[in-house]
């Protein structure tokens, strides 16, 4: 029986493998007991690291999906692909959930070393798990 009542992901999914990702989404929402939280926060598109890939070669496919120089992953999403992916993982995993909030942050950042000010764009989602 699901037992925890709420998980806060925060920069994780992009870094999934995307091929692993529905696996991943649907083994979270398993997870969760009905009445529980998903809160998910991610990179948008249009963050200024995105903005900075696409000026390299480091993109896969078609996807706004990015290779770090370590080799890590970064992807970016929209909140509508966002919100639909998580949907469809977790039905494909039998579980129900609902989209209760879904929107942009966007933050001002300053270096004052640098004295350069940037844009910083994340997407936030909860959901909550139906019984």
């Amino acid at each position: 029986m699901p037992s925890i009542d709420a998980v806060l992901s925060i920069f994780v999914l992009s870094a999934v493998v995307p091929s692993r990702e529905a696996a991943f989404i649907g083994a979270v929402a398993t997870a969760i007991r009905p009445g529980g939280t998903l809160c998910l926060r991610d990179y948008a598109i249009g963050d200024l690291p995105m903005l900075r890939f696409a000026a390299s070669a480091r993109r896969l496919k078609d996807a706004p999906l990015f290779q770090r120089g370590d080799a890590t992953l970064a992807r970016f999403y929209d909140k509508e692909d966002l919100v639909a992916r998580v949907m469809q993982a977790a039905a494909d995993a039998g579980v129900g959930l609902r989209c209760s909030d879904s929107e942009y942050c966007c933050v001002q950042v300053k270096n004052r070393a640098e004295q350069l000010d940037m844009r910083r764009v994340f997407v936030h989602a909860q959901f909550v798990r139906e019984s």
